[in-house]
């Protein structure tokens, strides 16, 4: 497959149906220069979605049907003529799909473990946010794993290797009606092998007093336990 910068690059509108929030649909239409077009989706260049132009028209519509957070990225598009499908047009202008409010501080994760370390040992991972009334998400290598309000954390224990991976954790508060979600919290990243559970923590946070709320999710590789909030 080959890319002729000699194909005029495509556009790539996006659209939604109410707020840009999660749960709203959103529609990426994606325009070539001319009919008998047939286009393709990249999300974060990687193509997941394929449409031929119908007849008579130069656009391609995809939907994202109730995105989440998982859909957070960056989104391209690009096309071949329908009588050559080895060579592509170059990726569209990027449009970005982000539910984050740039103005919410972003919270703080904290990592702990057991002192076990080895597979089996116990990991905690505390997300804590700058004010009360709020509710969280935790991801691992950027797709939502759990969720929680302030009032409930998660455990889960004995740490096995498919445990390991990079985590960050958002908020927002109860009350938006988007919602909006804050920006993510620094990385934590875990590494459990055979040899021991390793971990590397990026710009720790302090636990402030002032920061409020101490909502936090325990995540341990298991199950997981609804616990008291802590005061």
């Amino acid at each position: 497959t080959a890319r002729y910068p000699g194909l005029d690059k495509p556009s790539l509108i996006m659209t939604s149906s109410g707020q840009n929030s999660p749960g709203g649909n959103v529609t990426l239409k994606c325009q070539g220069p001319q009919e008998g077009l047939a286009f393709a989706l990249l999300k974060s260049g990687s193509q997941i979605a394929f449409q031929a132009a119908e007849a008579g028209r130069d656009t391609a519509e995809f939907l994202l049907w109730m995105p989440s957070l998982k859909d957070a990225a960056s989104y391209t598009c690009q096309y071949h003529h329908t009588s050559n499908s080895f060579v592509w047009s170059e990726p569209s202008n990027p449009v970005k799909l982000d539910f984050r409010d740039p103005d919410l501080d972003k919270p703080s994760l904290i990592m702990t473990s057991s002192g076990q370390n080895s597979p089996g040992g116990n990991v905690t991972l505390k997300c804590q946010g700058p004010e009360e009334g709020l509710a969280f998400a935790l991801l691992k290598s950027g797709s939502q794993i759990v969720a929680a309000v302030e009032e409930v954390a998660f455990s889960i224990v004995d740490a096995q290797q498919s445990d390991g991976g990079t985590y960050r954790c958002i908020y927002h508060s109860k009350s938006d009606e988007g919602p909006w979600w804050s920006d993510y919290s620094d990385e934590v990243h875990i590494n459990v092998t055979g040899e021991g559970l390793t971990q590397s923590l990026h710009d720790i946070f302090s636990m402030d007093t002032q920061m409020g709320a101490a909502s936090f999710f325990q995540a341990c590789a298991g199950t997981v336990h609804q616990m008291e909030k802590l005061h």
